[in-house]
């Protein structure tokens, strides 16, 4: 575990299974994704296999099926890692973000989201979730590899 000093006395506090941060929809010319998204559920989604049909093949590359299965869409950017799968190609698609700690909530580019390794612009207690992706014309089977 990562800051285990740090998180060892904080309160869990459990999100996948919050309906709020789950799915994937398109609201006029966004394709939105709850931050309890998994890489299965990107995978399967229609909208996503409508505006970015390169997705579903490349998702398959990402980790194992009982993984794609669990991880979650804002658990992959939270964790900020620089070989991140999902993070690099929702940077590439320019994603917005919004912070909320359940009162306030802002929207932020992702590619603000991060100021260093590990260091993101992020309090302690806020969710982060992915708020959509511009929905584009279909992109070329070309244009993600990994």
């Amino acid at each position: 575990m990562q800051k285990h000093d740090q998180m060892k006395e904080l309160a869990a506090r459990f999100l996948f299974n919050q309906a709020d941060l789950q799915g994937i929809v398109r609201k006029e010319n966004r394709c939105v994704i709850g931050g309890a998204a998994t890489v299965s559920d990107l995978a399967e989604s229609a909208v996503m296999q409508e505006y970015f049909p390169a997705f579903r093949p490349f998702l398959r590359l990402v980790s194992s099926t009982p993984i794609r299965n669990m991880a979650t869409v804002a658990g992959n950017f939270v964790n900020a890692s620089p070989i991140g799968d999902l993070t690099i190609m929702f940077l590439a698609l320019d994603a917005q973000l919004v912070l909320s700690d359940g009162h306030t909530a802002r929207e932020i580019p992702l590619r603000q989201f991060y100021k260093g390794y590990k260091v993101l612009e992020k309090a302690p207690r806020r969710i982060s979730r992915p708020s959509g992706l511009n929905c584009l014309p279909r992109l070329p089977a070309s244009t993600l590899k990994k």
